[in-house]
Order: structure tokens, then C-alpha cells, then sequence
């Protein structure tokens, strides 16, 4: 019988790896391969979701405080608004009537120009300001026209520093001038009045006739009297319907009389 030759299992090697057709034989890598693969590698970067978070709520925050600061700032801004005043006995008031749409707190007044709504206000005891006849330019002259629900809201009407007079408050000033009968004309500005009927203004308190928002026949909401009569609103109510409030003739009387809250009058402010 004829011999075989004893001869080795062939081998097959890859790309990556010499493997040997026999299992048992294993031919090893390079120690340069192994390395050249493990420098190929990129490692992760590891996500930080945490640091990102807080860095956003960190500048939402930050955003939320500055507009707040803002807001506060502007409020006080409104409320530091340096007003005229001249003092009149033991008393302080402003010389010219209020003339802001905003309440103490910051909130805006609702302004009213339709009769309809100014009704609706009314009806509905909300607050409300206009200018006589709607006109801006009566506005820098004589100031707005508020109704009692304004003059009575909690917000407070009046800056800060200062308050609505009392009935009590407006007779105060009323005896210290010699009493209603000459106290309109001491009260009254040197100009603006109807038919010459301007005053002294002795007492510096610059009266002028800015006329008032009045419902006199089915609830029509109309504007009477600017350059004949001045009316203020007082902050004591008289009925649940009406108020106290002061009025100047432009032929020289000053009266107090109670209106309907629902009117529009000009309000003047005394220092707390």
C-alpha cells in the first residue's frame, strides 16, 4: 500500500482576523493592529441634559425678574409723577385736575366714549374716564372726567401721596376761604370762565370750568356745561345712587350737590 504525506490544514485568512481552518490553531493578531484599531475609535461625549436645563430655566428666570423689576419700575415711575399743589390753610391740593388712566396699582382706568357704554359702565358700577366730547385737547386743559366708581374703586384713584377730599375736606377749604358765598370766586381761575365770570384765584387754586358727562332723558349719556360750570367729585356717597360733590357757577356761586355716581366729573386730589 502506497503513503499519504502528512501535510498542514490549510488556512484562510481575513482582512481583520487569520483564522486557521483547524479550530485549534489560531494565529494571533499584530499588537500594531490592535492598537491601530482602538485609536480609530471616537469615544462618546457624554451628554450633559442636566447643565443644559438648568441653564434655560436659569435665564428664564433671570428674563421673568427683569420684566417684573420693569413693571414695578414704571409703577412707581407713574405714581412719583411730580403733581402742581399749593397749600391753602392746613391744607395741600393739587391746581389742576386729575388727568391719569391709571390706578394706583398700575391697572389701566376703562376709557368710555360712546353714550351706550358709558350707560353700560354705569349700570354695571365699573370704572370708567372720558375727555369732554371726546376730544384730547379738553383733556390738557381741564383734565379727565371720571365717574364715582373710579373715584371709589379700591385700586385707588389717586397717586400716591395723596387722596380724594372728603365733603368734609371740601368744607374745610370752603370755610377757611369765608364761606360758600365768596370761596367760588377766590377758587376760581383768573381766566376760561364764560361771560367774565372768572374769579381772583387768590387762593391759587385755579378753578376752571370743565363741564360734566350727565344723563338727563333715557339714559343718553351727554356732555353739558365746560366753560360755565366746574364740578369735583367728593370721595363721601350720599345715597346708594349718589355722591357728594362740589360745583362753581361762572357767575361767582360754589355749591355742593349730590349727583348721580354714574356721571362724569373732574376730580382734584388733597395731599395725604
Amino acid at each position: 500500500m502506497g503513503f499519504q504525506a502528512f501535510c498542514p490544514a490549510q488556512t484562510s485568512v481575513s482582512a481583520d482576523r487569520k483564522v486557521a481552518r483547524n479550530p485549534l490553531l489560531v494565529i494571533p493578531q499584530p499588537l500594531s493592529v490592535i492598537g491601530k484599531k482602538e485609536s480609530m475609535a471616537k469615544p462618546e461625549k457624554p451628554r450633559n441634559r442636566v447643565g443644559k436645563t438648568l441653564i434655560f430655566m436659569t435665564m428664564k428666570k433671570s428674563i421673568c425678574f427683569v420684566f417684573l423689576i420693569s413693571c414695578l419700575m414704571l409703577i412707581s415711575f407713574a405714581n412719583a409723577q411730580n403733581f402742581k399743589s399749593i397749600k391753602i390753610g392746613n391744607q395741600t391740593w393739587m391746581t389742576e385736575n386729575l388727568n391719569v388712566d391709571t390706578f394706583r396699582n398700575g391697572d389701566s382706568i376703562p376709557q368710555v366714549i360712546t353714550a351706550e357704554e358709558w350707560d353700560n359702565a354705569a349700570k354695571a358700577k365699573k370704572p370708567a374716564w372720558c375727555y369732554y366730547n371726546n376730544d384730547t385737547a379738553n383733556g390738557a386743559k381741564y383734565g379727565k372726567l371720571y365717574n364715582w366708581y373710579a373715584v371709589n374703586d379700591s385700586c385707588g384713584l389717586a397717586p400716591k401721596g395723596w387722596h380724594i377730599p372728603t365733603n368734609k375736606e371740601w368744607r374745610e377749604l370752603t370755610d377757611y376761604l369765608g364761606g360758600w358765598k365768596v370761596a367760588g370766586t377766590k377758587l376760581k381761575n383768573k381766566e376760561g370762565w364764560f361771560e367774565e365770570g372768572n374769579g381772583t384765584n387768590e387762593s391759587g387754586f385755579s378753578g376752571l370750568p370743565g363741564g360734566r358727562r350727565t344723563c338727563y332723558d333715557k339714559n343718553v349719556y351727554t356732555f353739558v356745561a365746560i366753560g360755565k360750570w366746574g364740578y369735583w367729585w367728593t370721595s363721601t356717597k350720599f345715597t346708594h345712587k349718589t355722591s357728594k360733590t362740589r360745583s362753581m357757577y361762572y357767575n361767582g356761586t360754589f355749591q355742593w350737590l349730590d349727583w348721580d355716581k354714574g356721571e362724569g366729573m373732574s376730580v382734584r386730589c388733597i395731599k395725604d
